[in-house]
């Protein structure tokens, strides 16, 4: 097995853990392993880009509107928690944009910041959580307009859907044609666009295995007012059930950002090439982006997958149910394109499998053809296909809500997988990734 070295972060009462390899840690790589480990063991010695720092402190908005919006608002402290994790990393990363220096007493950033005492956490409600998050969206605004870096203007042509188009005429895209008809009849006010990207877009879907990816710009009216966004967060989780009719074991719902990405983008949101496959369900104007052309987004994207895939080697904690050996064979199918990306040759996920072939000749491809068989084979008999439409209008999200999750309860705990066929799967799932990304850092960081 690999030499791994665990690691550990504590800031405050915040922790974080994570396994690495020798080489990851060298002074020259770590920057392009994990961004919050670097800042802590080397900023005083290598100053960080401050485009590099505010692309970061996007990313941690974006998971602090991700959690906003998936959870209801019903503020209680597993929620507390959530949210002052990643605010606290927040105000970290800001403090170093802001004062050029990196600093760990976080009583007095957060004291400093005016935008919720440490204290408060305790107290914070539903109506607290609302103005935090309008308060750091002006922030971030604010702070995009002070960070100065070459960019690339491009402007990205978006096919409408039509759902009279032959390429939509399965019965699958009814789910999304009723999507489409509810997005501008009670949101269209709050959203800039709403698009669909992946094997849907494409109509190269999987029944019950192709997730429905999603790529949602709320516009900045919804964030000057509480009451926006309050009522768009309703509708949009409401709406996000639908994500589980077309794949009951679906492991996202929603993608939705603000609009500051548009003005500050990278390959951390979406790649470009997935960005120009996309059909619209709803767009105001044409969408155009100013590129930053991060490279530090494009590991990331690998690093993540890959320390997913260590912890549960390292730690033999091996999926157990269908929902997370789904999970990692779609992992494994994130590969092809994400090498190509980090190698500066950019393609289409369903393009990417052929090509790496040639260009990664001397790897072991055997185990993403492995999960791509797996993946044609697989069957999972869908209930929620059967749901009406219209129930997501006529019953309380609650309901709905229950209905679905006893479902997809049902389907993870009756379904049994092979242990020792996911163990098998799992190993070499992190060989490869293993190898690659010792390979990425080696020869893909310029």
């Amino acid at each position: 097995m690999t030499n791994y070295l665990k690691k550990e972060l504590v800031i405050d009462d915040c922790k974080q853990e994570r396994y690495f390899t020798p080489l990851e840690l060298n002074r020259d790589n770590l920057l392009f392993v994990d961004f919050l480990f670097y800042l802590d063991q080397y900023y005083h010695d290598n100053k960080i880009k401050n485009v590099d720092v505010y692309n970061q402190i996007l990313s941690v908005f974006d998971e602090i509107l991700k959690g906003f919006f998936q959870n209801p608002l019903k503020i209680n402290d597993n929620s507390r928690k959530s949210i002052k994790i990643r605010l606290v990393k927040y105000l970290l990363l800001r403090y170093v944009l802001v004062n050029q220096e990196y600093k760990k007493d976080i009583k007095e950033i957060f004291h400093n910041s005016g935008f919720i005492e440490l204290g408060d956490f305790e107290r914070i409600d539903k109506i607290g959580y609302l103005k935090l998050i309008s308060s750091l969206y002006q922030d971030m605004d604010t702070l995009g307009n002070i960070v100065q870096c070459k960019k690339e203007k491009h402007e990205i042509l978006i096919r409408d859907f039509n759902k009279e188009d032959p390429l939509f005429q399965k019965k699958e895209y009814s789910t999304i044609v009723f999507l489409q008809n509810q997005i501008k009849k009670k949101i269209s006010q709050q959203i800039d666009f709403f698009l669909i990207h992946g094997s849907y877009a494409t109509a190269d879907f999987v029944d019950d295995w192709s997730d429905l990816d999603s790529f949602i710009v709320l516009n900045k009216n919804v964030f000057n007012n509480i009451r926006q966004l309050e009522y768009v967060q309703k509708e949009l989780q409401k709406l996000s059930l639908l994500c589980y009719k077309i794949n009951p074991l679906a492991h996202h719902t929603f993608f939705i950002y603000p609009d500051l990405i548009l003005k500050n983008y990278s390959n951390q949101f979406l790649p470009i090439q997935a960005l120009k496959e996309s059909i619209a369900l709803l767009k105001k104007d044409k969408l155009m982006i100013d590129y930053s052309g991060n490279k530090l987004a494009d590991f990331y994207a690998i690093s993540i997958f890959l320390n997913r895939f260590r912890e549960k080697v390292i730690e033999d904690k091996y999926s157990r149910n269908i929902f997370s050996y789904q999970n990692d064979i779609a992992d494994v199918l994130l590969l092809p394109p994400l090498m190509l990306q980090i190698k500066g040759e950019p393609i289409y996920k369903k393009y990417a499998f052929e090509k790496i072939k040639s260009q990664f000749a001397g790897f072991d491809l055997s185990i993403i053809d492995f999960a791509s068989q797996k993946r044609k084979e697989w069957k999972l008999f869908n209930w929620l296909r059967f749901y009406p439409n219209l129930f997501f209008n006529l019953l309380p999200t609650n309901w709905n809500n229950y209905l679905v999750n006893k479902y997809r309860f049902y389907l993870m705990r009756f379904k049994e997988v092979d242990a020792l066929a996911v163990k098998d799967f799992t190993k070499r799932a992190l060989n490869l990734y293993e190898e690659f990304f010792q390979y990425a850092l080696k020869n893909f960081k310029k």
